[in-house]
């Protein structure tokens, strides 16, 4: 097999036993059993759990990441660029997918460099969504960083209520909680 073909399957493997048994629960001898590796070879990809943790994440936000950015390219106008990448967000953590579903887990202990990298990773997916309110047209007074937080917020709270088959598809809610918020601070919107 492959070198890359063995660290995805790995990483799919890790992914999926950090989202059920969670980060204490998922060790490197149940990794290396549920990918079929051998521990030298787990450890010659992965020299420590928090470097595979760390690995799981980089995946997870890059797919996030992905999923936004191509959205994002798709759309011009400012309010549609945000709308494009609340529901790409969306559907992104409600997608099944271990990776998504283990970034959304709270920051991992992991220490040093890896916790770091962890957080970077982050801080870097936000700067989108930074960029993406930098452009709408609001009203005077209007805080960017709390309009961002708030809308970033209510779509990652949504996993915690949201049933498939339910009254509103992941999109629609996406939309929904956008208009939401553009009708409060759209530059063209009436004071309140």
């Amino acid at each position: 097999m492959p070198a890359a073909d063995r660290r995805a399957l790995i990483l799919t493997a890790a992914a999926q036993l950090l989202w059920t048994h969670g980060e204490a629960g998922a060790t490197m001898r149940e990794i290396g059993q549920e990918s079929g590796v051998l521990m030298s070879t787990l450890y010659y990809y992965f020299p420590s759990k928090e470097h595979l943790i760390r690995a799981v994440h980089e995946t997870g936000v890059q797919r996030i990441r992905e999923r936004v950015e191509l959205a994002v390219a798709r759309k011009s106008a400012p309010w549609d660029r945000v709308t494009a990448a609340a529901v790409a967000h969306l559907e992104a953590i409600l997608d099944p997918d271990p990776f998504f579903r283990v970034v959304q887990m709270p920051l991992p202990r992991i220490s040093g460099e890896q916790r770091k990298t962890v957080i970077a990773l982050r801080d870097s997916y936000e700067d989108i969504q930074r960029g993406l309110i930098a452009e709408l047209p609001l009203r005077d007074g209007i805080d960017r960083s709390l309009l961002r937080l708030g809308l970033i917020g209510m779509l990652n709270a949504v996993p915690n209520w949201y049933r498939p088959g339910g009254p509103y598809t992941p999109a629609e809610i996406a939309v929904g909680f956008v208009t939401l918020l553009r009708q409060g601070t759209d530059q063209g919107a009436p004071n309140v």
